[in-house]
């Protein structure tokens, strides 16, 4: 049986490259007509959109299907990310991942419910072994809710690869999605890839809009480009579903040039662990800029994302005087609809002035110093090689460190050491590193050790050390009178902390720890009185204990009656 598995997931895989619905009895997820909200590889903030996001119009508590028959392997509850999401394992060598849910049905929840109490702690991570707990397809597994890192009732979906746990397009396993709609393409930015080469006469990168005409894209003018040396082309393209005006990602990116394919990138299907290259698939620098994200026809030096299908010389355009290049850049989505620019490079034999920055190398590790700072920076930190420098301005708590160009994307961790002047050395217990954006900072970390606070830091830009000594603030939220919650369907706290963020929490209700659930995005601490174990008609007990990422914590002693 278990060769039968790999021969099928051998045959979606070559379904995959074919771009071919791929043959499988699964359902929809919901019974309702599916709305598409988020699709496959999508590009989001360091990483590809891991699913397809279904829309349920902002209302919470729709039912939740198995689609297909499966054993229940996984469920992980955080108060970010995924919140509450359910794994189901199929026999066909597929697992599908349902995020975000409000609830669990009853049978699975009562399980969940039990693993909370046995590890007394509300984020978990539990496997279950197969026949554990089997679910048949079109059983209610749970209802649509908005936990964890969501911005709105809906449901997260996935479908993987059990074996290697790659996410692959759910689009190419659900034909009940309709999409006769083809890419927009709004431009394309051109640039000079090395010292020496041009565009338009300048050694820098230049936007070019585009426009539709008699059904195939242009550039505005319809003019030649005019370049010098080596050239790389991206370009600004979104996708549409039918009937619908949100903003989707696209399938595939083929670059032809003189009718050879010199890149072709196909975004069915990712690792995880490469995820991150999202920021070298990007322009990065120019999303931070502008906000425009351009889509990359080449690929950096360093750059190990699998979706690369066919490139030459890493897609790279060679322009020389006088020569011409013609370029078709065809972009596709998931349902095959396919729009097409065409343009043309002219070489004009432009040298531009050369660079005298200095860059390090990306792929090597190296140590930066200056005065009261050091930064240690791992090898293949980045994509390519790239400028950096450290320098710092100001004095004491307000002097702030530059570390790079906040518009040069990181993909390994580096860590940032920073002296601690000898005045702070008192408050050492409450110091951390502060990213600092324009008038406002967020928390970086940080430990101490032997005069210097270490943080591990994933983006460059500047960074000052900043104080920390307020304990997070708990109080009631929607009081009940009196206290009695007897009617109630929960008790809600509000946690509330002014830097470093809740690190951790324990509640107990008469002494015993009780499952109370933390909801980031609206500061509360919910506890649903029907899923614990209490003694009704009496008055309670109720022990909080808030813990902020520096360690300060607050514990509040409160009474309620139910």
């Amino acid at each position: 049986m278990r060769k039968l598995w790999s021969l099928s997931l051998m045959f979606a895989v070559a379904m995959l490259h074919a771009q071919q619905f791929i043959p499988n009895t699964f359902r929809p997820p919901l019974d309702i007509s599916p709305v598409i909200n988020g699709t496959f590889a999508e590009i989001r903030s360091n990483h590809f959109h891991s699913g397809i996001d279904y829309g349920v119009g902002g209302k919470i508590g729709n039912k939740i299907f198995a689609i297909g028959d499966g054993d229940v392997s996984r469920v992980k509850v955080q108060s970010g990310g995924y919140g509450k999401a359910l794994y189901v394992t199929h026999p066909n060598g597929y697992t599908s991942v349902y995020a975000h849910l409000d609830r669990y049905a009853p049978r699975i929840d009562s399980l969940v419910i039990a693993s909370h109490y046995h590890r007394q702690q509300f984020d978990m991570d539990v496997t279950y072994r197969p026949g554990e707990m089997t679910v048949k397809q079109g059983e209610v597994i749970g209802y649509v809710g908005n936990t964890g890192s969501s911005s709105g009732a809906h449901l997260h979906f996935e479908i993987r690869g059990t074996n290697d746990e790659k996410p692959i397009d759910p689009l190419l396993f659900m034909n009940n999605v309709k999409d006769n709609v083809p890419p927009v393409i709004s431009g394309i930015r051109i640039y000079p890839i090395d010292n020496g080469a041009s565009v338009a006469g300048k050694g820098q990168a230049k936007y070019y809009k585009a426009v539709l005409v008699n059904g195939t894209y242009r550039l505005e003018g319809n003019l030649p480009v005019s370049a010098n040396g080596n050239i790389g082309i991206g370009i600004e393209t979104i996708d549409y579903l039918t009937g619908s005006w949100r903003k989707c990602g696209i399938y595939s990116i083929e670059m032809i040039v003189d009718e050879a394919t010199q890149f072709k990138a196909e975004l069915n299907r990712f690792s995880f662990d490469q995820t991150r290259y999202v920021n070298s698939f990007i322009d990065f620098g120019y999303k931070i800029s502008t906000g425009k994200v351009i889509h990359k026809c080449f690929v950096d030096a360093y750059n190990a994302l699998d979706v690369y299908r066919s490139v030459e010389e890493k897609g790279v355009i060679k322009i020389s005087k006088d020569g011409i290049k013609t370029v078709l850049i065809k972009v596709r989505d998931t349902h095959g609809n396919e729009s097409v620019l065409a343009m043309k490079l002219k070489g004009d034999g432009v040298v531009a002035p050369k660079s005298n920055i200095a860059v390090i190398s990306g792929d090597k590790p190296l140590v930066v110093e200056k005065e009261n700072i050091k930064v240690n920076i791992p090898e293949n930190a980045f994509y390519s090689d790239v400028p950096f420098s450290v320098t710092s301005r100001g004095e004491g708590m307000s002097k702030i460190y530059s570390v790079g160009q906040r518009t040069i994307p990181l993909h390994q961790f580096i860590t940032v050491n920073v002296r601690i002047p000898e005045a702070l050395l008192p408050k050492v217990r409450y110091l951390c590193l502060a990213k600092v954006n324009g008038k406002s900072s967020a928390y970086a970390g940080g430990v101490h050790k032997n005069g210097w606070l270490s943080a591990r830091v994933r983006e460059l830009g500047d960074y000052q050390l900043a104080i920390d000594s307020v304990a997070p603030a708990v109080t009631w939220h929607n009081a009940a009178p009196q206290g009695n919650y007897a009617g109630r369907k929960t008790l809600e706290l509000i946690v509330k902390d002014n830097f470093s963020g809740i690190a951790s929490f324990r509640c107990e209700i008469d002494g015993n720890w009780a499952l109370f659930e933390y909801d980031g995005k609206t500061n509360r601490l919910i506890c649903p009185l029907n899923r614990i174990p209490i003694t009704k008609n009496k008055k309670h007990s109720l022990k909080v204990v808030v813990v902020d990422g520096l360690g300060n914590e607050t514990v509040r002693n409160l009474a309620f009656h139910y």
